[in-house]
């Protein structure tokens, strides 16, 4: 990637400390409390926000595509406005807010041939289904934690564990038991209100508050809002999904949030290119109009739940695939909102067999997968252990090539 020229220019500021003026670049930047970093092209379109989060310290100029990694734990840039002359011409200014304390010596010259810092993959998990069951709402077609136990031997590291809300309320038990035996394997477990719907954001925000305690506090027990919601104003999902996140926070729940959205969640319906005055048909462009350009979390633990299925309308009605994965192109279009990925549903074969057209692409679906930024995980639809022959079902065959493939292995 391009890198802009670095160099340091030191400014006193009223405190006793130094801060720097540095330009931003494309890779890792040492940064501390206090120092403005310039950059010729704005990070966001809307240049009025006051500040922006950069979701595990890496920036993204959606501008230009550049990706900068802050330092010291620095997540946060408050927005100083344009300038003319000066350090970059027609420059703009953002003020670094957290971090590292400024220095109260010159920092070190920060170096074009840092090495870029090494990123983990992401989890590779599993829906263990049974709790979305129709006509199954006292929980009793829900997983056991022998399930869990059976998917973690044969190397998945993350659950996703669809369920019917009412459950909360008639199988507590049970749900906590699937909790802490997610705790015990240090696996994470998103509990997922499987209901289609998008109530009311009091209504939601009451669902979390519920859910929240039902389950042990852990920062590994997660929640995701409404499955694939039945909604068609995109852009009114948007403001709900910010009123629901604030009103959560409001109750005091801390725990991780996954988003759904419209469109059955759909990876090719993230960003289709629409924007502002137009009426929205994607997440992207209803999250660019919020006031913010994003949706706002105070904890930064809200993120983005994708689905993916191969076939060609993406339905997953067919186990026939077609050539197109579009997964990356999802993930990278999420990152310039600062909200993290999960893949939470995808399919492409059962614990039996890969079709040819379908074995065809794995290899480009599970590249691609190691390929997607600001991935957190994957959790393959198909798990648990009442499917019956269901065409993506996915039993915990340790032979299997498909699980083999589908635990990253």
């Amino acid at each position: 990637m391009s890198r802009y020229v670095l160099a340091a220019v030191l400014a006193l500021l009223a405190m006793p400390a130094l801060a720097d003026t540095v330009p931003l670049v494309d890779g890792p930047l040492i940064v501390r409390q206090g120092d403005i970093v310039v950059s010729s092209k704005p990070l966001v379109q809307a240049t009025a926000i006051d500040t922006l989060t950069c979701f595990n310290s890496v920036c993204v100029n959606r501008m230009t595509g550049h990706q900068t990694i802050l330092s010291g734990g620095a997540t946060k840039l408050k927005a100083l406005g344009p300038i003319k002359g000066g350090y970059v011409l027609n420059g703009y200014r953002y003020q670094v807010m957290d971090g590292a304390p400024a220095a109260s010596t010159p920092p070190a010259p920060v170096l074009t041939s840092q090495p870029a810092p090494t990123v983990s993959g992401p989890l590779y998990g599993i829906n263990v289904s049974g709790g979305e069951f129709a006509n199954m709402d006292n929980g009793q077609s829900l997983p056991t934690p022998a399930d869990l136990d059976a998917y973690y031997a044969v190397g998945y590291r993350m659950f996703r564990i669809p369920l019917k809300f009412v459950q909360f309320d008639n199988s507590a038990p049970k749900l906590n038991a699937l909790a802490n035996e997610c705790i015990k394997l240090a696996t994470p477990c998103v509990f997922e209100n499987h209901s289609y719907a998008w109530p009311a954001p009091a209504l939601q925000v009451a669902q979390v508050v519920k859910a929240d305690s039902v389950l042990p506090k852990s920062s590994l027990i997660q929640y995701g809002l409404q499955n694939e919601p039945n909604f068609k104003d995109w852009d009114q999902w948007a403001k709900d999904a910010q009123a629901i996140v604030t009103g959560v926070r409001a109750a005091g729940v801390t725990r991780f949030l996954w988003l759904d959205y419209p469109g059955s969640s759909g990876a090719q319906r993230f960003d289709k290119g629409d924007r502002a005055p137009k009426a929205c048909a994607s997440v992207a462009c209803s999250m660019a109009k919020l006031p913010s350009g994003t949706i706002v979390d105070p904890l930064h633990r809200t993120g983005l739940d994708i689905h993916r299925y191969f076939d060609s309308n993406g339905s997953g009605t067919s186990m026939n695939c077609d050539k197109w994965v579009i997964l990356a192109s999802a993930a990278r279009a999420a990152v310039p909102f600062g909200m993290p990925v999960l893949y939470g549903e995808y399919a492409f074969g059962n614990d039996g067999a890969v079709k040819d057209t379908c074995a065809a692409l794995a290899p480009s679906i599970m590249q691609e997968i190691k390929d997607s930024p600001n991935l957190y995980g994957v959790t393959l639809w198909g798990g648990g252990s009442r499917w019956g022959n269901y065409m993506f079902r996915a039993l915990p065959k340790a032979t299997s090539p498909y699980i083999k493939m589908t635990t990253g292995q």
